[in-house]
């Protein structure tokens, strides 16, 4: 993923189109964990607001993952630790 971070509008209700945001920024070399992770901290930072269920479908609209994936797990973690780095 590039160094600057992701505008994943499409989760706080703007109409653009996820996947393709991410693809313009995935480095394909990069592991699936850390593009998730990356997404999440992108996300936290976009959308900051985001209660656990639209969480949830943001990840599943981004990646087509179901949201009980473990890879789930990663990407809310992520999505935390950015949004507490930013509030200090």
């Amino acid at each position: 993923m590039a160094d600057t971070l992701v505008e994943i509008r499409s989760c706080c209700g703007e109409g653009l189109c996820p996947h393709a945001e991410l693809s313009r920024l995935s480095d394909p070399d990069d592991p699936v964990e850390q593009r998730v992770e990356e997404a999440g901290r992108s996300v936290a930072c976009t959308c900051p607001t985001l209660d656990q269920d639209r969480l949830r479908a943001c990840f599943g609209r981004l990646f087509d993952i179901d949201g009980d994936c473990r890879l789930f797990r990663r990407f809310q973690s992520a999505y935390h630790a950015e949004r507490e780095r930013l509030a200090e």
